[in-house]
């Protein structure tokens, strides 16, 4: 089966994913049949040019992305892949890496640069970019975890709270009945003490 294309790759340039050399990347996607492969490092454009050079000199379609970090209300470092559709997409992409930059979180030992909401929507509100998910760590992949995770903790309040008769029930009324007599005997004792 031949390869259409790779839109998720990394190369050296994404300090924690890969140890992948831009031309080897390339060379390896055109060895596999790809007509086309993006570089989606995580949140830099640095390797761009090596990269569309690359492409060019093999004959296959480069597409320059990155693999942004995105702070949302689920994970303070979901990953987004960003496409440009075309050079102004580009130049949005480039600007919004940008001002990540000056939202740096540490992840491990190495600052990376995090794009909020406010970037996404300055950046990308003229539909120049295309997003995908990523990977497991993806915005909505995250999302998706999150509420998992939620179901998972109501599922355990459940089960905690079986072990409890209900209040209307005939165990439940036993129960009230002998704290009831329990509490005649507590207050005819403490009156005998009297």
């Amino acid at each position: 089966m031949k390869a259409y294309g790779f839109i998720h790759c990394h190369s050296d340039y994404s300090l924690k994913d890969s140890t992948n050399k831009i031309e080897k990347l390339c060379l390896a996607a055109k060895e596999m049949g790809a007509k086309a492969i993006t570089l989606t490092d995580h949140g830099v454009c640095a390797g761009h040019v090596e990269f569309l050079n690359a492409c060019n000199a093999i004959g296959i379609k480069g597409i320059p992305g990155v693999e942004a970090y995105v702070q949302t209300d689920y994970a303070d470092h979901a990953h987004l892949i960003l496409l440009p559709m075309n050079y102004e997409g580009y130049q949005e992409l480039c600007k919004a890496v940008t001002l990540s930059n000056q939202h740096m979180l540490t992840l491990g030992r190495i600052p990376s640069p995090v794009m909020n909401y406010e970037i996404l929507e300055s950046c990308f509100a003229s539909g120049n970019v295309i997003a995908s998910s990523a990977c497991v760590n993806g915005v909505l992949s995250c999302i998706l975890l999150h509420n998992k995770h939620i179901l998972h903790e109501i599922d355990l309040l459940k089960r905690r709270q079986k072990k409890y008769p209900a209040p209307n029930t005939l165990e439940m009324k036993l129960l009230l009945f002998e704290i009831e007599k329990t509490s005649i005997e507590v207050e005819a004792l403490r009156s005998e003490k009297e």
